[in-house]
């Protein structure tokens, strides 16, 4: 298993949201030959009109090669419902199952802004 880890100083501002990754890890590891990579990190949230800032913990997992589902967590690891499934190919995240409402996500966008945009997705399906 060969782990990473970095910060990333990129910021995505949406709504009323200011969101930002604080840590970024990455996990390789290989299964029955195949190299399986996932991601790990912290995104901090301010929301306007309020002074504190949330923060989050991110999984972005992959299955079958391919990146497949964005979760997030309380500060104790308790996985917060809805799950993001994301598809590569097109994309764009679906909320709650694979079939679930589907929202697309810029095309050209790194990585590190599929995570943002996932957060602000999930943060608006809160509401």
């Amino acid at each position: 298993m060969l782990c990473s880890s970095q910060v990333v100083a990129q910021k995505l501002k949406a709504d009323q949201y200011e969101i930002s990754i604080s840590e970024w890890d990455v996990r390789q590891t290989e299964d029955f030959g195949q190299l399986i990579i996932d991601y790990k990190g912290s995104l901090k949230v301010k929301e306007e009109k309020k002074l504190c800032k949330r923060k989050y913990t991110f999984y972005f997992a992959s299955s079958d090669g391919k990146l497949s589902h964005l979760t997030f967590a309380t500060k104790k690891g308790d996985i917060i419902p809805p799950k993001l499934y994301y598809n590569e190919v097109s994309k764009t995240f679906s909320i709650g199952s694979p079939e679930g409402r589907t929202v697309a996500t810029h095309e050209n966008a790194t990585l590190e802004q599929v995570v943002m945009s996932g957060m602000l997705i999930w943060l608006r399906n809160q509401r």
